[in-house]
């Protein structure tokens, strides 16, 4: 039996898989080189993110179920995201220290 890739490397690609799996669950994904992220479907109906000691991030996906897999909109404090584009930007999702930014999905059977 040979080993394939570097020895000692498996828990890097643990780690980027375990990362790419919480982002998914969360409905979205950061897009490398970027400021924006991939919108997705959430597998998730709550999520609290606590970015430090005074900022957090709560993320509700209305509607979530096993039959409602679709986006049919989204918001981040209230205001639209543009479902056409696919991105949410890090600078409407990323708090200022002490703020809080709601994000919302709403789930639908049909797509966008």
């Amino acid at each position: 039996h040979r080993q394939h890739g570097q020895h000692g490397q498996h828990h890097h690609i643990a780690g980027t898989l375990s990362a790419w799996c919480v982002w998914s669950m969360l409905g979205m994904y950061p897009l490398t080189g970027t400021q924006r992220y991939i919108v997705g479907s959430p597998s998730i109906d709550t999520a609290t993110i606590t970015l430090d000691d005074t900022s957090t991030v709560y993320i509700t996906a209305h509607n979530n179920s096993q039959v409602n897999i679709y986006v049919a909109r989204a918001t981040v404090n209230g205001e639209p995201v543009d479902g056409r584009s696919g991105f949410l930007r890090h600078a409407s999702l990323a708090p200022v220290s002490g703020a809080h930014t709601n994000i919302e999905f709403w789930m639908s059977n049909q797509p966008y």
